[in-house]
């Protein structure tokens, strides 16, 4: 898990506090500097120099509707379940 809080500003979640004994919580939050990938193979782990990151946006970019591929395997499979109403 990434553990973003909003991902349009680069924010994350930095953990929770509670001051009633834990009814309620008060989320904490901290602008992250990116994204790395570290790898664990055979006892060694392997790190990325390189972060990714992304310009902060309020605006969502326009976007085109599309069908995945596996989209009709789902469906195939969901016709085989008895009394399955499309």
């Amino acid at each position: 898990m990434l553990h973003f809080f909003d991902p349009t500003q680069m924010k994350v979640n930095d953990g929770a506090v509670s001051y009633d004994g834990g009814y309620n919580f008060e989320i904490l939050t901290s602008t992250s500097d990116g994204i790395a990938l570290s790898v664990y193979h055979n006892g060694t782990v392997t790190n990325t120099t390189n972060r990714y990151s992304w310009t902060k946006w309020l605006i969502v970019p326009p976007t085109t509707e599309r069908e995945k591929a596996s989209l009709h395997v789902i469906e195939e499979g969901l016709a085989t379940i008895p009394d399955y109403l499309d």
